[in-house]
């Protein structure tokens, strides 16, 4: 067992994570704070090292595809139950706020259990509450599934991430983290080309929007399962070995990660920083109301998220990477401000400088556009949070930072989310539910053009506010890091308060 002197003589070397007397995943040397298996020391290690990887990133995949459903299907879920847009993003702030709420849970599993299994039984948990969704026959059932399903998907954020972190080591985390995100993306992407195009035809019988929701819940499991087959957690024995130590000393490591300076500017300007990804739930639902096909307003969000894809890791992770070097005190926190600036910029630019009339002769302006913007607003996660979190705090409580990081950031930012259908309808005038409500009797009352014009105008407005407001607030937020990450990162003030953390049993 650790003692707590040796605890400390770790932190006075500069190595927080350096337990006494254990090895590394190849079996040479001690295990450190940012030890992962040495890629090239054993091809058995780099075998488990690539199928896990590739197992964390297809859960990923799904993850978000799961996520973005219910955003691109407003439209006919709007239809279906005559739901307003605050309505829409109440369901959106349901299953946000269980998933929030829940991730500590989740970082604490990862930290005392099989991270794989907890992986894997959050794939299960949420294609269930999905299949339920498609199931739900009015709005409270809906509101009430799509809860649930934020349980399931909390499962899955914190351990993956610590997961990459364990994996790769400091140099080759910043592409690591931006594949991830890039992967998530990608599943975010055909999700909602395929359920937008889907939503308002009747395969089988079945509303377009049910049977989406049917067929991602296939994919969770099978998801699921792939993951307990081929991931192995690189750190399995230590979790299963420490697990009475690591539950006794959950409030005070809490208390101690609540301490660390860089994490509190990072929570707060990642509440305001993903207050605007919120918001971008309602592009679908905007370009249509503007006009566009649906299958136009598709691709354009498509492209949206997979611009975002290509921004997070082969721009953010490499420019992350590469600022690092330059600078390792400031680079990263640059490439994230200069990331931040340009969503300002672009978000007026795209709801205010592009004409709102006969869109559909001016689509090409808009696929630039929004191509440009996922291009360069999506650096942040993988050149600056992602690598800022593993280089702060110990590797035996990644998991929790991860989780405690989600549920600050998710907790609060999901608030954004029917807040700008509220504006919408109370500042701007937006009027009815979100589509012409369908009767009993399979009548559609047509609002007309005119109705949907001025809607769009209003939900327009509403996304503006819900994009400038947060984003400036998190420009400021990154200038604090400036002063606090350095010394976080060199441990010249985290000995007081990792010394106060108990010993971890081997």
């Amino acid at each position: 067992m650790t003692t707590m002197a040796s605890l400390k003589v770790a932190h006075s070397r500069g190595s927080l994570g350096y337990l006494q007397g254990a090895t590394s995943i190849s079996g040479k040397g001690p295990l450190m704070a940012d030890a992962v298996p040495d890629p090239n020391s054993n091809e058995t290690n780099e075998r488990r090292r690539k199928w896990t990887t590739l197992s964390i990133y297809l859960a990923a995949v799904v993850e978000r595809a799961d996520e973005q459903i219910l955003p691109a299907l407003y439209y006919f879920v709007g239809v279906s139950f005559g739901a307003t847009p605050s309505q829409l993003g109440i369901m959106t702030l349901a299953r946000a706020l269980v998933q929030a709420l829940t991730s500590p849970l989740s970082g604490v599993l990862g930290d005392i259990h099989d991270r794989v299994q907890i992986i894997a039984a959050g794939c299960f948990l949420w294609g269930v509450m999905t299949a339920a969704m498609g199931l739900a026959g009015n709005f409270v059932a809906a509101v009430f599934f799509s809860a649930w399903n934020g349980l399931g998907l909390s499962l899955v954020i914190p351990s993956s991430q610590s997961l990459i972190a364990d994996y790769y080591p400091p140099r080759m985390r910043g592409k690591a983290f931006g594949l991830l995100y890039m992967t998530g993306s990608f599943g975010g992407m055909l999700a909602g080309v395929f359920a937008t195009n889907i939503g308002g035809r009747r395969p089988y019988g079945t509303e377009g929007w049910r049977f989406a929701y049917f067929c991602i819940a296939m994919v969770s499991v099978v998801t699921g399962a792939a993951v307990l087959i081929c991931a192995v957690d690189p750190r399995r024995g230590v979790a299963s070995n420490s697990r009475r130590t690591i539950t006794n000393s959950m409030w005070v490591e809490t208390e101690a990660i609540f301490r660390i300076r860089s994490f509190q500017i990072i929570i707060m300007q990642g509440i305001a920083g993903a207050m605007p990804w919120f918001a971008f739930g309602y592009l679908t639902l905007w370009f249509q109301l503007l006009g566009f096909s649906d299958w136009h307003a598709s691709i354009l969000v498509a492209m949206f998220g997979l611009s975002t894809a290509i921004g997070s890791s082969f721009i953010g992770g490499l420019l992350g990477d590469i600022a690092s070097v330059a600078s390792s005190n400031n680079g990263r926190i640059i490439v994230a401000q200069v990331s931040t600036f340009c969503g300002i910029v672009l978000s007026v630019v795209l709801l205010r400088g592009l004409p709102h009339v006969d869109v559909e002769q001016h689509y090409a302006k808009y696929m630039t556009v929004v191509i440009v913007m996922g291009l360069t607003v999506s650096w942040c996660a993988a050149a600056c949070i992602g690598p800022v979190f593993s280089e702060i705090v110990p590797e035996h409580i990644r998991s929790m930072i991860y989780a405690y990081d989600r549920c600050m950031e998710v907790a609060i930012a999901a608030c954004a989310t029917p807040v700008v259908g509220l504006i919408a309808e109370n500042f701007y005038g937006y009027e009815g539910p979100v589509a012409p409500r369908q009767t009993d009797s399979g009548n559609v009352t047509d609002f007309g053009s005119d109705r949907h014009s001025h809607n769009a105008e209003a939900l327009g407005n509403a996304l503006l506010i819900s994009l400038l407001v947060p984003w400036t607030f998190t420009l400021v937020c990154y200038g604090l890091l400036f002063n606090s990450y350095p010394k976080d990162k060199q441990r010249l003030i985290l000995p007081d308060v990792y010394a106060r953390l108990p010993p971890v049993e081997i």
